[in-house]
This record gives C-alpha cells, structure tokens and sequence, in this order.
C-alpha cells in the first residue's frame, strides 16, 4: 500500500518494497564526474542497447585511486518523445540534458557509436555488449577498433558483478555520475536468484519501469572482473 501511495501521489520511484540499492545509498555515492580528470585512465564499458526504440545505456567504469567511477549516458529516439508510456518523463530528461535524443523512429546506432569513438583521451580496455539484436553495431564497431565481447544476459554470468557491486557500494567505493535517469533505473531494480544464488537485477513494477542503465553498469564491471589480473583477487560476498 505505501509504495503505490507514495508511486501514484508523490511522484516518487518506488516499485518494490524489496529495494535492492536504495535511493539514498546511489544520493550518497553521486557526483558530478569530467571524463577530462581521467586522461590517459584505462576503463571499461558495458552497453544496453534497445533492440529497436526506447532507452539505450552506456556505462563507463574507470578503477582510480581504489574507486570506481561509473560515467553514463541514455539514448532515445525522437519518436519515444510522443508514443511511449515514459513519454513526460522523457521529455523533462532531454531538457535537463540527462537523455540524449536522437532524430527519427528507431535507435539511433550510429549516433551512440560515435559518441564512444569521440571520447577523448580515454583508453578502453573491455566493452560488454548483448549480442542478441547487436550483430551489425558490432560489427560497425569492431571495425572501428572497438574492443567489444558478448557479455552472456545469462544469470550465473551476472552474479559476480552483481554482488561485487553491491559490496563495493557498501565499502564506500564506487561514485556514480550525477544523472537522474540512473536513480529512476536503480528504484526499478529487482534482484532474480537461483537455486545456487546467483543473483542479477531485473526489472521489477510495472511495465513502464527500466534498468538498462543498472545492467550497463553491471556488465562494465563484469568486463574489469573478467581480466586474468583481476579475477582471482575480488571477494564476492
């Protein structure tokens, strides 16, 4: 009763009782993040792409001085401005210039691949991307040089990152860029386990509900967990 009170009356992000990462915990862990205090910074990158409109993520996480800083950014097609259950909320990110709105009907892929080529000084080790729906950007991509893997959407795959993210959060860690959209994505999280616990987030609420910039961060940091140096000393919790 109280989370569709405070949902439908207070315009706040609630969507389960059962909230992974609290709205207060990501507050605590935001900041403003320039990408021009990271020159020269090896990092990772995980991708969400929308199969056809909607959101798209990219998460890049940079390992700096013992923390991780996770820049983002969402993309979405003009159309979803008009034609789309989020459509006001869409409209206000755009303006506040948390979305990035590209021209036309579907994703936009080459608009997001440029934006990764364009990034300044930045060294990429690693990028995580579901191949399902992906074939032609990633082959676009790779053929710029992009470093990308398939990051497998599968359950055990997740569980690593998953838990190491929340144990980093918890060790006081991980900042995250300053972005709206990525606490609307955290509120909307649930946690799916198996009969072995291994835990990933999915969606949880209704259907208008996204996490694609959670799982984008949780694949940029699967990448940096799955170097030989790297996956041997993380204690998963």
């Amino acid at each position: 009763m109280e989370v569709a009170i405070r949902t439908k009356n207070f315009n706040q992000w609630i969507t389960s009782s059962d909230v992974w990462i609290s709205n207060q915990q990501i507050l605590n862990h935001t900041q403003t993040i320039n990408l021009n205090d990271f020159k020269d910074c090896q990092c990772y990158m995980g991708v969400d792409l929308a199969a056809v409109s909607d959101l798209t993520a990219l998460s890049l996480m940079i390992p700096y001085n013992g923390k991780f800083y996770f820049k983002n950014w969402f993309f979405a097609p003009e159309s979803v401005m008009y034609n789309n259950i989020n459509a006001e909320q869409y409209k206000k990110w755009k303006r506040t210039g948390d979305l990035i709105v590209t021209d036309g009907n579907v994703t936009d892929y080459d608009y997001i691949l440029n934006v990764i080529l364009n990034l300044d000084g930045i060294y990429i080790n690693k990028i995580g991307y579901d191949s399902w729906n992906a074939t032609q950007w990633a082959i676009n991509a790779t053929a710029n040089g992009l470093p990308l893997e398939p990051y497998s959407q599968a359950l055990w795959n997740f569980n690593k990152p998953t838990k190491e993210f929340e144990r980093l959060i918890k060790s006081d860690k991980i900042v995250i860029d300053n972005n709206e959209i990525i606490r609307w994505c955290f509120s909307n999280v649930a946690i799916k386990t198996d009969h072995n616990d291994n835990s990933k987030p999915v969606k949880g609420g209704g259907k208008e509900g996204k996490i694609d910039g959670v799982i984008a961060m949780i694949e940029a940091l699967g990448m940096y967990l799955s170097e030989p140096q790297y996956e041997n000393t993380i204690t998963v919790v």
